[in-house]
């Protein structure tokens, strides 16, 4: 019979090999750190760290808004309303801001309101508290360009040494809140210091080689004269630029204002040239109705709580009185601009 039961020593190459056991291995599942991501992944909004947001920048906003106004302009309504709008916005800033005023006509009570600086040269001064100015608005280093000052030119009918354009292109002013002395015109007298003031007047507001601003100015930068125009330095225009404060039009119709220069030492900012003029005991305090000082300096507001110019004003007209400057040395013989104008208006 047939054994089916291995027979003692039999070969071990006939045998199967003996099964070694495994160990026994926790199962863990797999997680998306240890699975390779695929180069196109994105993480979803909600397993963003925060911070992480895009953030808004001037180069983003600008990148949009280009993109709205390049979607606006390409609609023909859309290009119509905008070109409207900024034409008009430029016109109605050019009308209140940047217009030339030729005259004091011109000075209207819009014009008060939304100018509140005028800045410009003065072509001639006429008299101790008053002179003839060219606006020149603009920016600063194309004012003379844009707004030259023109030859005298005269008419046909027009009588020798008149001046007409003088007139018509320039704004009689009138210096606020001072009175200088009263020069001879008229028949009348003049008073005693009226000279000195008209030259004291002249040296702050014109510069020193030209006293009658008349011609027109020599080659400049941009722009070059005539050449029939005369050469002299003492006809060159006034290079000296005279800031305007506007206060209102008088019964003259000339424009009372209150004028600033620049003068050494110029850290202290612009000077007021009538603060100045009664410093030097040239001019008094105006305290007539409707007068007008011009605005306080910002430590005048901070010291002394002052709104106006006046209280510097008066300071300035006691300590030359004091000190017998100017028309004040005269003594006894001291007669102001106000009643030397009332005793003038009774003898006549």
């Amino acid at each position: 019979m047939l054994s089916f039961w291995p027979m003692s020593g039999a070969s071990s190459s006939s045998t199967a090999p003996p099964i070694t056991p495994t160990p026994n291995r926790r199962h863990e599942p797999e997680t998306s750190i240890d699975r390779p991501r695929p180069a196109e992944y994105t993480a979803p909004e909600d397993s963003k760290p925060p911070g992480s947001e895009r953030r808004i920048t001037v180069l983003s906003v600008v990148e949009q808004s280009t993109g709205v106004l390049g979607t606006v302009l390409s609609n023909p309504v859309g290009a119509a309303v905008a070109g409207i709008s900024t034409t008009s916005l430029a016109a109605l800033l050019w009308w209140r801001y940047f217009r030339r005023i030729p005259t004091a006509e011109y000075v209207t009570p819009a014009v008060l309101k939304y100018r509140k600086v005028l800045v410009g040269r003065v072509v001639t001064v006429g008299d101790a508290d008053g002179f003839r100015f060219h606006h020149t608005p603009g920016p600063p280093f194309l004012r003379d360009w844009l707004n030259p000052w023109p030859p005298r030119v005269r008419s046909k009918n027009a009588k020798p040494g008149t001046r007409t354009r003088l007139v018509r292109e320039t704004i009689s002013v009138r210096i606020a809140g001072v009175d200088a002395p009263e020069s001879a015109h008229f028949g009348k007298p003049a008073q005693p210091y009226s000279k000195e003031a008209k030259d004291f007047l002249t040296s702050m507001v014109q510069s020193p080689s030209s006293p009658d601003n008349l011609t027109a100015p020599k080659k400049s930068f941009f722009s070059s004269a005539s050449s029939s125009a005369p050469a002299h330095p003492s006809n060159d225009v006034s290079t000296k630029v005279v800031w305007l404060y506007p206060s209102h039009i008088d019964q003259y119709k000339r424009l009372v204002a209150t004028p600033y220069v620049w003068e050494p030492p110029y850290v202290l900012g612009k000077t007021n040239v009538s603060l100045a003029m009664v410093k030097q005991g040239l001019a008094t305090v105006y305290r007539s109705a409707g007068a007008d000082y011009g605005q306080a300096t910002w430590w005048a507001r901070f010291w002394r709580k002052s709104t106006t110019g006046l209280t510097a004003l008066e300071r300035a007209e006691t300590k030359a009185k004091r000190q017998k400057t100017g028309m004040w040395s005269l003594g006894k013989k001291f007669e102001s601009p106000e009643d030397y104008k009332k005793r003038i208006k009774g003898e006549t």
